[in-house]
């Protein structure tokens, strides 16, 4: 009977034994299981707190973009605007230039005009003189301009009449 108490005191130990290793692993998955869910979520808290983050910034960047986005309208107008305002200045400078060209013209032409009629008048008639004396005009770009009274014409030692430098054919002028 010894035999057999201490056959089921050692039964009892190895099962104490057994349990009280159980309750260890018991233990030490819990702390386990523990430590992981608050390291996961610490992770889950910061992922969180980065996709909130990254969000904001993109919606700070949609802001800047609408921005820029505008400025660039604001200046393509602002461009096309000056773009027309250069046209049309320029189209008046030309418009000016076309004028002024077309004044020097018509007064070499007239110019022309009073020398051919001085020489005329030089030669025997006196048309010259009378158109000088009626006070004949010419409408040049809506502007009244009186002829010239009569000049002598530059003459060469040949007698040739030496052309106004306006006359010049090929000058811009």
């Amino acid at each position: 009977m010894e035999c057999a108490g201490r056959g089921l005191n050692f039964w009892s130990y190895q099962a104490t034994q057994e349990i009280v290793y159980q309750e260890y692993l018991a233990k030490s998955l819990a702390d386990k299981y523990s430590n992981l869910s608050l390291q996961m979520d610490k992770i889950i808290h910061d992922a969180n707190a980065e996709i909130s983050l990254l969000r904001d910034k993109i919606s700070t960047l949609e802001l800047d973009r609408q921005h820029i986005q505008r400025k660039n309208h604001e200046l393509a107008e602002a461009y096309r605007v000056k773009n027309r305002d250069h046209l049309q200045a320029r189209e008046l400078y030309d418009k000016l230039k076309r004028r002024t060209s077309y004044s020097k013209v018509q007064s070499a032409a007239l110019e022309t005009v009073d020398r051919t009629l001085h020489t005329s008048s030089a030669i025997g008639g006196s048309f010259a003189r009378k158109t000088g004396e009626m006070g004949i005009s010419q409408q040049v770009m809506g502007e009244t301009q009186k002829l010239p009274q009569h000049q002598k014409l530059p003459v060469n030692s040949q007698g040739v009449e030496q052309v106004h430098s306006r006359q010049r054919s090929g000058s811009a002028n």
